[in-house]
């Protein structure tokens, strides 16, 4: 019997765009997948691309809601069902940076 193991993570492509949320409205910004990577591929599986990628976890150092500033809000992120794009909501708390 011979095993072939798979070792090697898929490579994505990410890009280098400056993504900003201003103004600080408290509104939802919707970026899609395509802001943040360009293209997949995997060396064993010819078949993986960037179809494959999907948005799995998405974090702010902005506190969720601390009233100061910040719209007094919940809920700033939030993916798409598909995990194809997420919703940020354009806001800051006091003096941070957003």
């Amino acid at each position: 019997m011979i095993t072939v193991e798979d070792t090697s993570p898929p490579t994505i492509t990410l890009t280098t765009n400056v993504i900003s949320l201003q103004p600080a409205n408290h509104k939802y910004v919707t970026l899609n997948l395509s802001a943040f990577a360009t293209a997949a591929s995997d060396g064993c599986d010819s078949a993986i691309d960037i179809s494959d990628v999907v948005i799995s976890a998405v974090s702010s150092d902005e506190p969720e809601n601390n009233g100061n500033g910040d719209g007094n809000t919940t809920n700033d992120i939030a993916i798409a069902a598909d995990c194809k794009s997420v919703q940020l909501r354009a806001e800051r708390a006091d003096q941070l940076n957003g």
